[in-house]
């Protein structure tokens, strides 16, 4: 189903109602994060793509220190064949952590019924009447703007329960499904886990260029699989966890001490690696146009850059 001019519109109107509404009560902490509204505004769109409907609840909470946008609306982003076959929940959380830094907490889930999926031809040994996927994001931004977390968790499940029979927001919002996410790190796995996609990245103050991006899979053993990389950051915005070069990896399980190795002979050891990709962030920050990123977060990223 496409998006049309109108649900457009209504979004549109939508979230400027709903923004003004937010601005004169949420914690003004959250507002005044220069991230902020860049951010609200992409996941009213992101949900009107997902769903093609603007029937979204937005909710502030009692105590004012959190907005959350929520969507029961079936998604349209799926096979044509499960196009109207399909109970799905969306749910993005904007809060502050105890260090003031913005999190963005997205949460999804779409439910199939296994006749509908074994129409398509899908076909397993395994006894299930439906399917659930599963689809978790956290992104922490500092209260300057400047983004220090990226992460997502993405797993699929048969249940024995009828379809008719789940209850889609406890399943996604609980620590059945959901993990526990962690700045620096995989998050902590949820109760139920079959093989879930998991990817962290993060940075650290002292080598704001260098991003470490860590990917896995996560199963009842612990996590196996991983591919640890090093990258520099994109130039373009700075204050965003953009890869641009990769220039050091690691291979492993959970139970291995990684040890990083120089790629694509970007440099002779780690350290010389870790300088020089330090220094090129630099160089390109210093010659940036300062007014394409906000004022607050470029100074930041200055003073901390030295």
């Amino acid at each position: 189903m496409a998006v049309t001019p109108e649900l457009e519109r209504q979004k549109e109107d939508l979230y400027q109602e709903t923004l003004a509404n937010v601005k004169g009560t949420l914690n003004g902490k959250i507002i005044k994060n220069p991230m902020f509204e860049e951010l609200f505004h992409k996941e009213f769109n992101y949900f009107l793509y997902k769903t093609a409907a603007v029937n979204f609840d937005v909710i502030i909470a009692d105590d004012k220190n959190s907005v959350s946008i929520s969507s029961y609306s079936p998604v349209v982003d799926c096979k044509p064949e499960f196009i109207g076959k399909n109970k799905s929940f969306l749910r993005t959380i904007f809060k502050l952590d105890e260090d003031d830094n913005l999190i963005c907490d997205f949460n999804q889930g779409t439910l199939c019924n296994r006749e509908d999926i074994e129409k398509d031809g899908t076909k397993v040994e395994l006894h299930y009447e439906s399917k659930l996927e599963t689809n978790y994001s956290y992104r922490v931004f500092d209260k300057d703007g400047i983004q220090i977390s990226d992460n997502s968790f993405s797993d699929v499940y048969p249940f024995n329960d009828e379809y008719s029979e789940v209850d889609l927001r406890e399943r996604i919002m609980s620590s059945f499904h959901k993990p526990e996410f962690v700045i620096k790190g995989f998050p902590k796995i949820p109760i139920h886990v079959i093989r879930a996609t998991v990817r962290n990245t993060y940075r650290k103050y002292d080598t704001l260029g260098i991003i470490h991006s860590n990917m896995g899979i996560a199963t009842r053993d612990g996590y196996k699989e991983l591919l640890c990389g090093l990258y520099t950051c994109h130039p373009d915005r700075p204050e965003m966890l953009r890869g641009f070069n990769r220039f050091a990896e690691a291979k492993g399980n959970s139970n291995n001490e990684l040890r990083f190795k120089v790629v694509d002979d970007y440099a002779t050891d780690i350290n010389e690696a870790y300088e020089k990709a330090t220094n090129e962030f630099k160089e390109a920050f210093d010659i940036m146009d300062s007014s394409s990123i906000n004022k607050k977060t470029y100074n930041a990223i200055k003073a901390k850059l030295g």
